[in-house]
Formats: structure tokens, sequence, C-alpha cells
């Protein structure tokens, strides 16, 4: 049945601007579990709400959030739940949150001016594959222990401003998230298709930080002139299929460890904040391609080649030649082991030092 229709509402009365919506009980009637929407598109609502056993897929015209008191879109249902039309949010900061069950987004999700928007809470909420979100404002991922999963890009139209997520639950990643700031993950993720993180941002701006485990195999690459900050364990359950980062900005590895099972580059400056294991399961090639620094111990496991291109080593003693063990290596202070045949960079080899003369006897 149609919106429009009064009969199809509790009360007789068909929604008009500003309204709180309700499907389940005490909300729309006649067992529709696919109304449409045939109002004025882009009609504001305060919140939409499902309440009891689910089922719902509501499509038809665009609407609006727009709250004083933040509205929002909540799933109460320990059923699932879709939204088949487009949400714009606008003027305030908006929700679109599942208490329980699994909230299913398969229309775009615009944020206009001042719109910025939460997202989560102790239920799943699913954007998916058509389910995008654009707009310069702000998003955050909070609100509970459920998982936020994005299957379609985020940023891709319009970058958003950041992204920032809770620590209590955790996010799937199967797009490319685009901002003009910081991105801060600070819950677990998993990686569900090949995923592109991109800010546009510069210095702290651009920075992009993993302070949560990664999990997923699936390529992974990193673009920002900011630092891209990975301070959890990397592929430590299912290792990621690649990793990468291009030339603009640093990377730092705060450990204590990355795996892939393929390739690993890292094209711009590294930083060691902890001790780090690089590690490819499968022969992957692990690339450092820039400069490496760092009080701490960097260890290499691949079978495949490891490159530090540009990186100065000092070997103490007989002259290196290429596949040659480093355990002997200081670099920049920076213990290096070897897990397979290492390609160095500029090499100055340092003879042993003679010893000291033995004091005169007088």
């Amino acid at each position: 049945p149609d919106w429009s229709d009064p009969l199809n509402w509790v009360g007789g009365t068909a929604p008009v601007p500003g309204d709180n919506l309700v499907f389940g009980s005490l909300g729309i009637t006649n067992g529709a579990t696919e109304p449409v929407n045939d109002l004025t598109p882009d009609m504001y609502f305060g919140s939409i709400t499902f309440n009891a056993g689910g089922g719902y897929t509501l499509s038809g015209n665009a609407i609006l959030l727009n709250s004083v008191s933040g509205g929002q879109i909540l799933n109460n249902t320990a059923g699932g739940n879709t939204i088949s039309l487009r949400v714009d949010t606008i003027n305030y900061a908006q929700a679109i949150l599942a208490s329980s069950g699994t909230l299913n987004i398969n229309q775009p999700v615009v944020l206009q001016t001042g719109g910025d928007l939460m997202t989560g809470g102790d239920g799943d909420v699913n954007y998916g594959v058509t389910g995008t979100i654009d707009g310069s404002q702000s998003l955050t991922l909070g609100g509970g222990a459920g998982n936020v999963a994005f299957n379609a890009p985020v940023g891709g139209t319009t970058p958003l401003t950041s992204v920032t997520t809770g620590t209590s639950g955790s996010f799937t990643f199967a797009s490319t998230i685009t901002t003009t700031g910081p991105q801060i993950y600070n819950e677990p993720g998993t990686l569900g298709a090949d995923t592109t993180l991109v800010s546009t941002g510069t210095d702290a701006d651009g920075n992009i930080t993993l302070n949560g485990t990664l999990d997923g195999g699936f390529n992974l690459t990193v673009n920002t002139a900011g630092t891209t900050a990975f301070n959890a364990a990397v592929g430590g359950l299912a290792p990621l299929a690649s990793v990468s980062t291009d030339t603009a900005g640093s990377t730092t590895f705060g450990g204590p460890s990355i795996t892939t099972t393929g390739s690993q580059t890292y094209n711009d400056p590294v930083t060691l904040n902890a001790d780090t294991l690089l590690a490819s399961t499968a022969s992957g090639n692990i690339a450092l391609a820039n400069t490496v620094d760092g009080g701490f111990a960097l260890t290499v496991n691949t079978a495949g080649v490891s490159m530090a291109e540009s990186i100065p080593v000092l070997v103490r003693g007989a002259a290196p030649f290429l596949g040659r063990p480093m355990s002997e290596a200081a670099m920049l202070n920076a213990p290096v082991h070897r897990g397979a045949q290492v390609d160095i960079g500029p090499v100055e080899v340092v003879p042993e030092p003679a010893p000291a003369p033995a004091p005169e006897r007088k």
C-alpha cells in the first residue's frame, strides 16, 4: 500500500512533514511488508522506527531526516528490515541505527549541510552494493556491539570530511572509503572485498589510523599524504591478500605484525614505533621502497623477495652480496632478520675496528 493512503495507517491519518513513522506495532496496518512512499519527494521526517517482527522493505520516493533532537532510522526488531529508498540528512546530526537484528540500506544516503551521520548499534547495519554514502560531513560508527558493513563506495562522489569508529563494535569494508580529512578505525575490521582507503588531506588531516585489528583475504590499498598508522595486528587471524601504500605521506608500524598471503609494498617512508613482523605466507614479495627509521626490530619473513631499495645499510666485516643473510646488519638501529633472499640498497661497508692497543707496562 501507499504511504499517502490514510487507511493504511493506525489512526487513519497519512504522514505529514515532521512526523515520526513507525512500521510494525502501532504503525502501518494491513500487514503491508512493502509499503511504497508516494508522498512528496524529500519530505522530512523526525524518525523511522521498525518494531515487532521485521520483514519490512521501504521503497519509493526519497526522504529527509531533519530533527533538532537528532532524527534517526532505528531497527528495534530482532528481524531484518530494509531501506530501499534514498535517505538524506540535513542541519543536525542524524543516525541510522540497529538496536537489534539487521537493518539493510540498499539505496544512497546523502549527507547534506550539517547532516553528520552516526551509524551502528547493538544490531548490524548493512549498506548494500547500492547503499553509497556521500556528502562533505562526518561519519561515525558506534553506538553498540554490532557490525557495520560497507559494500558500496563511501565518499565516492562527494568525499566525507572524516570517518571515526567507536571501540565496542566491528566493521566490514568491501569498497573504497574517501575523505578530505582523517580516518580513525578503533574497532576490529574485516575486508569483505578489495578495499581502498583514501584521504585527500595533508599532514594530520590526512591521517589514516588503524587502532584495531584487520583481517580478511583481500587487497588493502591506502593512499594519503598524511600518515598511515598500523597500530594493531593486520592479518593475524585471516591474512590479507596484499597491502600497499602510495608514495605520498608516511607509514608507521606500531606492531606486532602485518601478514599477507601475497605482496606488501610500502612506497612511502616508514617509521617503526614497535617491534614489527612483516610476513607473507605464500611467497609474496615484501618491498620497502623508501626509508625506514625507528629504534625497534623489523623482521621480514617470506619465501619471496624482500627489497629495501633505498635503505642505507651498514654491514660490519665482509662485503655483502645479493641474497646474503642480514642478521649481522644494523639498519638505522633496527635489526633486520631474513626469512628469504634480500635485495638491499645503498651499502656502506665498515671494516671491523682494530683492537685497542694494550696499555704499556711501567
